[in-house]
């Protein structure tokens, strides 16, 4: 417990003191993970346990409770990975209410966050937070099936379908 308020207070200091991020400094890849884990945690985000090799948080919709906004961090023990390993996604996903089968079904995603070292910690944990916040804005005005009302899925062929598959039934 003393070394994680240890971890706490030294990510505090990175951010405050407005340092560079360094993507090869495993302390600021310390202080990016934890700041975006508390950033999340605060918004009301819940952690999804062993995803895809990182740690995935996730967000049910208030008033759909099949829409579900995920994040994932590119956090993995306890500190981001490297600069150009990957980025950080967030992605709007549907899971399905009237369908037997209960399928997630992908119906949109924000354009990905790169942790750049021309930003600090801070502003990079900012641009985490406001890319799930404008991932929930656009799930609130996703378009809806005209038949049942469920959210729209964007095909790759760039066609919106119902998610639930309404017209097979």
């Amino acid at each position: 417990m003393h070394e994680q308020i240890e971890l706490l207070s030294e990510a505090r200091q990175l951010i405050q003191a407005s340092e560079l991020y360094d993507p090869y400094n495993i302390e600021h890849r310390k202080a990016l993970a934890q700041g975006i884990e508390q950033g999340l945690k605060k918004a009301g985000f819940k952690k999804l346990e062993n995803q895809r090799g990182e740690d995935v948080y996730t967000f049910t919709h208030r008033k759909d409770p099949g829409l579900h906004l995920k994040v994932f961090t590119s956090i993995k023990d306890g500190q981001v990975r490297v600069k150009d390993a990957d980025a950080i996604r967030v992605v709007m996903l549907y899971q399905q209410q009237r369908n037997k089968e209960k399928r997630v079904i992908p119906i949109g995603k924000m354009p990905i966050v790169k942790r750049s070292p021309k930003s600090t910690v801070e502003t990079l944990v900012k641009r985490v937070i406001d890319r799930a916040r404008d991932g929930y804005v656009k799930m609130n005005k996703v378009d809806r099936c005209e038949k049942c009302r469920a959210p729209k899925a964007t095909a790759k062929s760039k066609q919106q379908h119902c998610a639930e598959r309404c017209w097979i039934k």
